[in-house]
């Protein structure tokens, strides 16, 4: 029997549990797309040299994470993440990471993978149908689960711990423009700030699959007013984080959900993240990937993409109170 394809899913495998992410290949924007299991076919785009130290001051994350896009591991665009159980001795918690496309749920995940991977049980939930015992896809509607699934919700209020991922809405604007997976139909067209969205038959939440949508920013502002109440969504212990915050406080942001989880410290602390947030300690390899998002993040490079009536257009259809409780004012300037 061929040994070659067993060897490849092994190197797959390892590749995702060691969290060495690779950047996401862009795809034809004109493509028609369903995405299953995160699928979008793209050419396979071979990974640049990174040095080790580049690699540890990046927490061993590529470029992929960092930018919060949701990273392909290989030429096929399958999204493949890692999964843990929690050891023998340790108290059972299971984590539900959740959040819009781009917003960092791969980053969060790899993250807790390294840091916490023997304490925690954390199923890939990149293509997940909804499930009794509160497992479901990461990208899932709440309210729609809720009214359509609730037996999905069930359980939410055990041991389950919920982390649900947010960004600035122009950033995340601006990452979808450029990949929108099975979103591309409306985020990559004429007027694409302003003209429905649809889910396509095959969306993992099958009963997401042909709702429509206003707009982007209409999916943006409902999914996070979802997050800001996850107790009525049946979990008893959980966490809203904004993107920025994870990249240029990842010490504090994890720290924050091993308290929530009753969860032990790396030895030594978080010496991953220690190397990350002193940019000195390895002198002459400044320019790693974690890095290079906390500089588009401070410069606000996405606003690049909103020149002229482009970001009145978009921040039109946002909801301004939205923003203001999660610190976001960049549509301040058009009001």
């Amino acid at each position: 029997m061929p040994l070659l394809p067993y060897l490849r899913i092994a190197c797959v495998l390892v590749l995702s549990i060691c969290a060495v992410g690779v950047e996401e290949s862009r795809k034809d924007p004109e493509e028609d797309v369903t995405c299953l299991l995160q699928y979008s076919r793209q050419e396979h785009r071979t990974p640049g040299t990174q040095s080790l130290l580049e690699h540890l001051n990046s927490f061993g994350l590529g470029s992929g994470l960092w930018s919060g896009m949701d990273e392909t591991i290989d030429g096929s665009g399958l999204s493949l993440l890692g999964t843990s159980s929690p050891s023998s001795h340790a108290k059972l918690n299971h984590f539900e990471i959740m959040g819009l496309y781009n917003t960092g749920t791969n980053l969060l995940h790899h993250l807790l993978l390294s840091n916490f991977g023997s304490q925690l049980s954390m199923e890939a939930t990149d293509a997940t149908p909804p499930k009794k015992g509160c497992l479901f896809w990461k990208h899932s509607s709440l309210s729609i689960l809720k009214l359509k699934s609730p037996n999905t919700l069930q359980g939410c209020n055990g041991s389950v711990v919920g982390l649900a991922m947010i960004r600035n809405p122009l950033a995340w604007l601006h990452s979808m423009h450029r990949q929108a997976y099975d979103l591309n139909n409306c985020a990559q067209r004429e007027n694409w700030l302003k003209i429905p969205c649809r889910y396509p038959r095959g969306t993992p939440q099958h009963t997401l699959a042909g709702e429509t949508f206003p707009n982007l920013q209409t999916i943006y502002t409902k999914w996070t007013q979802d997050y800001e109440s996850l107790a009525s969504f049946g979990f008893n212990r959980s966490l809203l984080i904004r993107y920025e915050d994870l990249v240029m406080d990842t010490e504090g942001v994890l720290s924050q959900i091993a308290s929530l989880a009753n969860l032990s410290l790396p030895d030594g602390g978080l010496a991953q993240v220690k190397q990350a947030v002193h940019p000195t300690a390895i002198e002459g390899h400044r320019d790693n990937q974690r890095e290079v998002a906390i500089r588009q993040i401070q410069k606000k490079s996405y606003l690049d993409l909103f020149k002229g009536s482009a970001l009145a257009t978009a921040c039109a259809y946002l909801d301004r109170d939205v923003m203001h409780r999660h610190g976001y004012t960049d549509c301040d300037a058009v009001m």
